[in-house]
C-alpha cells in the first residue's frame, strides 16, 4: 500500500495557533533510557508520551491514531491531531521499517519509535 491520502479539515487556523502554543510551551526531552551494550543515552517513548501529552492537553489539542498497518517490512500508521473546540482537523501519516528481534518485539519497537518520531516532528521537540 501506498501512503495513504491524509485529509484535513477546510480551515485549520485554530489548530494552527493551538499547535503553536503547544510548541512554545515544550522544551527539551531528556535521554533518560540507556544501551548498556552500546553505550549511549536516549529518550525513551514513555518520556516523549509523557511531555508531549501535557504540551497537547495543555493546548486544547487532541492526538490519536486512527489506523495502523503493515506493508511488506514497514509499519504505517495515521494519526489526527484535532481541535475539539473548533472542530479543525488534520491527519498525520508516518512510515518505519520494521527491524529486530522476534515479530512481536520488532513490531512493538517500531510502533515506539514511530510515535516518537512523530511527536518529536508534530512539536518541533529539541534533541
Amino acid at each position: 500500500m501506498s501512503d495513504p491520502t491524509c485529509t484535513r479539515s477546510e480551515s485549520t487556523k485554530a489548530l494552527e495557533a493551538k499547535l503553536l502554543a503547544a510548541q512554545s510551551s515544550l522544551g527539551g526531552v531528556g535521554r533518560r533510557g540507556e544501551n548498556k551494550h552500546q553505550k549511549y543515552a536516549y529518550t525513551t517513548i514513555d518520556a516523549m508520551v509523557h511531555a508531549c501529552r501535557g504540551a497537547l492537553i495543555g493546548a486544547g489539542l487532541v492526538l490519536r491514531r486512527q489506523r495502523q498497518w503493515v506493508d511488506g517490512e514497514r509499519l504505517h500508521a495515521v494519526w489526527r491531531l484535532s481541535d475539539p473546540e473548533s472542530g479543525e482537523f488534520e491527519e498525520l501519516h508516518g512510515c518505519c521499517p520494521i527491524v529486530g528481534r522476534e515479530p512481536d518485539k520488532a513490531h512493538n519497537s517500531t510502533d515506539s519509535e514511530l510515535a516518537k518520531y512523530l511527536l518529536r516532528g508534530l512539536l518541533l521537540v529539541p534533541r
